[in-house]
């Protein structure tokens, strides 16, 4: 049986392509000035031979690993996945590699993401975390270290792209109800009771700034799952009177709620209007498409990307504050208010939701 082939070393390298071992390990680390005529020897040796330099050796002699490190939430959110895209793609610009790891808006699996990338070779971290009060050792660390950490500043300091929710949520509001709603439903599907509170907010002080009282039952709170979402909406469709308008807390409880709309045979916009935020790119494919707020979450992974390098180049830089331009987007999912006779009573559906708590 023959054996496993030894990988190629800088000194095959060296040998092939006729020159010192310092010679190759000047180009391979990009030092130096080295005539194009030798460098264009060392390279052919290299791609002959495939030789991978040591990376971790690198790394020793550099001080810089060409590795960052990035937490998301949520696995099942595409929304997220725009930030994934938006900071891989200035990194790999740059020559870095992105080491991502993901919460699952769980605290222990929070915990276990956030240290294993601690204890990864990485340059800086975008993080963005649920519960940023249980690691203040983990991040004090990350400080002692000399490791940039960019984010959100209201949790552990240093640079921060921020989504104005909270103007979004008022737009949306009155959106919905220059269109005549005034009986509107919220699906509040997220991780911690607190997320998105400033857009709960602005749901219950637009409804008390035009002197309508804020039914508790229309709000209805879950987990950021389709099973726990689609619940969420099945119960708001199933209260009598139900609401003319649901807002989605994201575009995915949306989608649940024009779903469960649709189940029920009612029409979209005409019965009932169906709102979200983000704009993930689905939210255009829909018929109709679906009216969100728009968090240009790829930008934002983008300005995250660069807030970390330029603070890895410069550690001394002041923190960072930018806010996205976001804004509303009508579509063809949200319209007037029927009036009472147009509007058809909601049949019940087998296995209904009707009268079952939907649990955080």
């Amino acid at each position: 049986m023959r054996g496993k082939a030894a990988a190629p070393t800088m000194r095959d390298v060296a040998e092939l392509a006729g020159v010192s071992i310092q010679t190759v390990s000047l180009v391979v680390n990009g030092k130096a000035q080295i005539g194009e005529t030798t460098r264009a020897r060392v390279q052919s040796a290299i791609e002959q031979l495939g030789y991978i330099p040591h990376v971790a050796a690198q790394t020793l002699r550099s001080g810089y690993s060409g590795n960052i490190g990035l937490l998301i939430p949520d696995a099942h959110n595409p929304h997220f996945w725009s930030y994934v895209r938006g900071v891989e793609e200035v990194a790999v610009q740059h020559n870095y590699s992105v080491l991502l790891t993901i919460s699952n808006l769980d605290p222990d699996c929070e915990r276990r993401a956030l240290r294993s990338l601690i204890e990864q070779r990485v340059d800086g971290l975008v993080l963005m975390l649920s519960y940023p009060e249980l690691f203040c050792n983990e991040l004090e660390a990350l400080r002692r270290w000399g490791k940039p950490v960019v984010g959100d500043p209201r949790s552990y300091g240093g640079d921060e792209v921020v989504v104005p929710y909270d103007r979004l949520a008022r737009e949306m509001m009155a959106h919905l109800l220059e269109l005549g709603h005034r009986r509107i439903g919220l699906i509040h599907s997220v991780g911690r009771p607190e997320h998105a509170g400033e857009r709960v907010a602005a749901y219950r002080n637009s409804l008390i700034a035009l002197g309508i009282a804020v039914d508790d039952r229309l709000i209805v709170r879950c987990r950021p799952t389709f099973a726990e979402t689609s619940e969420a909406a099945a119960r708001l469709l199933d209260l009598h009177p139900r609401p003319t308008a649901i807002l989605g807390i994201c575009d995915l409880a949306a989608f649940s709620a024009m779903q469960a709309a649709l189940q029920r045979g009612l029409r979209i916009p005409q019965d009932i209007s169906i709102a979200g935020f983000d704009d993930i790119e689905m939210a255009a494919l829909l018929t109709p498409g679906l009216t969100t707020a728009r968090a240009c979450s790829l930008e934002a992974g983008r300005t995250l990307a660069h807030f970390l390098l330029d603070r890895i180049a410069n550690p001394d830089l002041p923190p960072r504050r930018v806010e996205m331009p976001a804004e509303l987007i009508v579509r063809g999912s949200t319209g007037p208010c029927p009036e009472p006779r147009d509007r058809p009573e909601t049949p019940s559906m087998p296995g209904s939701a009707a009268t079952k708590e939907v649990t955080a």
